[in-house]
């Protein structure tokens, strides 16, 4: 059932980092699809209270983590409808918030860490290899694709999923 799950969660972030890179935009559809798989895969792996305090704590993480950035943009000079507008995409939002569904808090902060840093790489090497005439970063679809070597990775070694911080750990620890 995991696999088939996976399957289906590969399909979907590639839809999005389609959707993403072609049009600078994500459908709120596939978003509602994402969120479904992450709710299912998480309840398989976890109990339904564990799995929403989870998702709670990733979520303070995620809206903090935006409130600075707001706060930073603001004392910028940007009004806060501009900062959805030319900074960050609600979609990028909600994205983001989809994905708290599928860690614990040690490996959401992982993951976007590694996602922005795989965005920035990612970004770079699309203005340097083609032409990018939208000087606008389809944040959603590289995070999309980072999630998707997520996923091919956990299963490659061995069942991981973003629940078990044993891996990140033993990363860091080597």
């Amino acid at each position: 059932m995991t696999i088939s799950i996976n399957i289906a969660l590969i399909l979907i972030l590639g839809v999005l980092a389609y959707q993403d890179f072609r049009h600078r935009a994500v459908s709120w559809v596939f978003l509602v699809l994402l969120a479904a798989l992450l709710v299912t895969k998480g309840l398989i792996a976890l109990a339904f209270n564990r799995m929403g305090s989870l998702f709670l704590m990733n979520s303070l993480i995620l809206i903090a983590q935006f409130f600075l950035l707001i706060v930073y943009f603001r004392m910028k000079g940007y009004a806060f409808r501009s900062f959805w507008e030319n900074v960050m995409g609600a979609g990028d939002f909600l994205f983001l918030l989809c994905v708290c569904l599928a860690f614990s808090p040690f490996n959401y902060i992982f993951f976007l860490l590694g996602g922005l840093f795989f965005t920035l790489i990612g970004y770079g090497l699309m203005r340097i290899t083609w032409i990018v005439s939208d000087k606008t970063i389809p944040f959603a679809g590289l995070l999309s694709l980072f999630l998707i070597l997520f996923i091919i990775g956990g299963e490659t070694l061995g069942k991981w999923n973003g629940y078990d911080n044993e891996l990140v750990l033993n990363l860091i620890r080597h």
